[in-house]
């Protein structure tokens, strides 16, 4: 009977050491998993605030270590770069996340996914790269077609997109054919060899500067104006 008391014993201790880092780990994690969630309560409560600096700070804590939900870290700081208008970093962090966001996580990273690429595609527009911009459009418009059934319908939004894309195909068109079709004039016609130079030309050359001014900074307005639609919540 003492013989059985003491294999007991040795069992039980046995057992406590074996299960010390199964313990220890589910401590860890569960530690780890409040630390996150009250992580991304400050990161959505500086994102309402305006403070998008302040808001990718925190939400590049939860991409240490996070084996939980990662989509949701990159999906919040992917959020805030758009508050700041880092569209490329914008859709590095949403495309990342959205390789791994379940449903319904994936709709919320799609839409916002596809206004990183629109702005990518207006400052494009800015900088006289109309065919660059065409094709971002269009890309914004594959994000949202490829999202699953049960998303949200994107129809007004991609309308939109679309309007945008064919009018940047239309400069880009008139951009490689500047003459509208028409044929050049001889070069052997010297009579405008001076055309440059006069005052009628000067103006033109005011009024397309004046132009390529305002579509920078109507580009810059719809980047703002937009942070009204994104997403209300970086998690």
């Amino acid at each position: 009977m003492a013989k059985s008391t003491e294999a007991s014993r040795r069992l039980a201790t046995i057992m406590r050491i074996v299960s010390f880092p199964v313990v220890l780990a589910l401590l860890v994690v569960a530690v780890k998993f409040i630390a996150m969630t009250i992580i991304a309560a400050l990161a959505l409560a500086a994102f309402n605030d305006g403070d998008y600096e302040k808001s990718a700070e925190y939400s590049r804590w939860n991409l240490t270590a996070n084996v939980i939900e990662p989509h949701k870290a990159h999906f919040g700081l992917g959020t805030a770069y758009l508050g700041l208008t880092l569209y490329q970093e914008a859709r590095d962090e949403l495309e990342i996340a959205l390789e791994t966001a379940p449903l319904p996580d994936s709709c919320d990273v799609r839409l916002n996914l596809s206004y990183a690429i629109e702005g990518l595609g207006d400052a494009a527009n800015g900088e006289g790269d109309f065919q660059k911009a065409a094709d971002l459009y269009r890309e914004a418009i594959v994000v949202l077609q490829e999202a699953d059934e049960s998303c949200p319908p994107s129809d007004e939004r991609q309308k939109e997109l679309q309007e945008k894309a064919d009018q940047a195909q239309q400069n880009a068109d008139d951009q490689g054919d500047p003459q509208g079709g028409q044929n050049p004039q001889d070069p052997g016609d010297d009579s405008n060899e001076s055309e440059g130079d006069t005052p009628i030309d000067n103006l033109e050359d005011l009024l397309e500067e004046s132009a390529q001014d305002k579509e920078e900074n109507d580009a810059a307005d719809r980047a703002y104006d937009n942070l009204d639609d994104f997403v209300e919540k970086p998690w």
